[in-house]
């Protein structure tokens, strides 16, 4: 949105109770337009529709990643899709082993990169740095608190070294 580029968002979440009224909302804040789709085949019609200067972020359901048997049809949707790029958000908040499982579990997107949110609300940051290590994917962004584009942030070692020293 800062290089004035036309950004949509789109979400497959309407299982989350007031998840959809939420994306509208922080669409109608930002200036951005809010699509709701409900399957892979709305999806494929939307993106197909959205022209392509434009920046397109796909919120998925939140899932258990222990309980993935009805995402079987979007995983091979984005996984075949290589002009989309499919970032993994993990809570800083999460424990290793957790993490490294969500991880594993959700490579069967094609997951390419890696999004540790809730910075702000862990007592202890470093923790991620292991998760970042033994995960197999590249760490892209760290969100520091609940404003959103303000307080996400391109992941650099230094933004992260001072985050885990600062806090």
């Amino acid at each position: 949105m800062r290089e004035r580029r036309r950004v949509e968002l789109v979400t497959l979440d309407t299982y989350r109770i007031a998840a959809v009224e939420q994306l509208k909302i922080y669409a109608e804040i930002i200036g951005a337009n809010c699509h709701v789709v409900r399957s892979v085949f709305e999806l494929d019609a939307v993106l197909r529709r959205l022209p392509s200067e434009a920046t397109v972020l796909i919120d998925t359901t939140g899932k258990n990643p222990h309980d993935l048997a009805d995402q079987y049809e979007l995983a091979d949707y984005l996984k075949g899709r290589d002009d989309i790029s499919k970032c993994l958000a993990v809570q800083a908040t999460t424990n290793f082993s957790d993490g490294l499982a969500a991880i594993k579990k959700f490579e069967m997107y094609g997951a390419d990169c890696l999004t540790i949110t809730k910075l702000d609300e862990t007592t202890r940051p470093g923790a991620m740095v292991e998760l970042i290590a033994e995960g197999s994917l590249p760490l892209t962004y760290i969100c520091t608190g609940q404003r959103v584009p303000e307080d996400l942030h391109g992941a650099t070692p230094e933004n992260l070294a001072a985050r885990i020293i600062h806090e």
